[in-house]
């Protein structure tokens, strides 16, 4: 009997880790070009991960926004980059030790000395996902504070389902525990695995991420190929300058995430 669990247990664990198949959203890669993805939407003139700024995004010509997110006190999914609110807001302190009910009341810090962000809120990612469209691709990436703190993957597979979003956002983090149990909790939401080490590409047989996020300056013939060999599609950052973007692509990157308007 024990011989029987051991090769049940052996076999599960080989087809973990070897025998997995990425999913995929080809209806928004059908390019000659990469995709582009707006890096917190389009916030040169508005402020970052708002829904101004997807708007702006989308109306540039963009198809897919990337957006940042932080949890709340009370378990909300706030669209911020930072966990501190000194670096865009007029708020102090940080987003995971207040209730949205306080967030809700922080503006951001006007830009280049204009009013264009008076009155101008944090944003749930509820809120944008009310507002746009399934025409556009989100992709998210969750933040933590904690690496083992599994909440925000949760909070957020319950959101997303809510929302019917499977089919048009992809969940991404600098935490494999965070791609892992999105995968894990709902096997049909995309997943995508930020890097800034090639040493972390090993854990890809274990938390089966559909995408790789690596950062632009760490892509080489040996992640490509390591990509390509798993049938994982590459969608890279920040990349800002146009002979990046046709080197990359040339080099068989999918996507690629900037803060400049390339369809100018």
């Amino acid at each position: 009997m024990a011989t029987i669990i051991f090769l049940v247990i052996t076999g599960l664990l080989i087809k973990h880790l070897f025998f997995w198949k990425p999913a995929s959203i080809s209806h928004f890669y059908k390019r000659k070009s990469p995709l582009f993805i707006a890096h917190r939407g389009l916030h040169t003139n508005e402020p970052e991960n708002t829904t101004p700024a997807v708007k702006k995004a989308i109306k540039a010509g963009f198809l897919a926004v990337e957006l940042d997110t932080f949890t709340s006190l009370d378990k909300k999914i706030i669209c911020s980059h930072n966990i501190d609110l000194e670096r865009e807001t007029e708020g102090r302190g940080f987003i995971d030790e207040k209730k949205y009910s306080e967030l809700k009341k922080i503006t951001y810090r006007p830009k280049r000395n204009k009013n264009i962000n008076k009155n101008k809120n944090l944003p749930l990612l509820s809120e944008v996902f009310d507002y746009f469209g399934k025409e556009v691709l989100l992709i998210i990436d969750v933040k933590t504070k904690n690496m083992w703190d599994i909440s925000p993957a949760i909070n957020l597979v319950k959101l997303i389902k809510k929302f019917k979003r499977k089919k048009s956002v992809i969940v991404s983090s600098f935490n494999p525990l965070i791609v892992f149990i999105i995968k894990w909790m709902a096997p049909k939401i995309l997943t995508g695995f930020i890097i800034e080490n090639q040493s972390y590409l090993r854990l890809t047989n274990i938390i089966h991420p559909d995408f790789l996020h690596p950062r632009g300056d760490i892509i080489n013939d040996r992640v490509v190929s390591y990509a390509e060999k798993k049938h994982i599609p590459i969608n890279t950052w920040t990349i800002n300058n146009a002979a990046a973007w046709k080197w990359l692509h040339k080099k068989g990157v999918s996507g690629v995430i900037t803060d400049e308007h390339p369809f100018n």
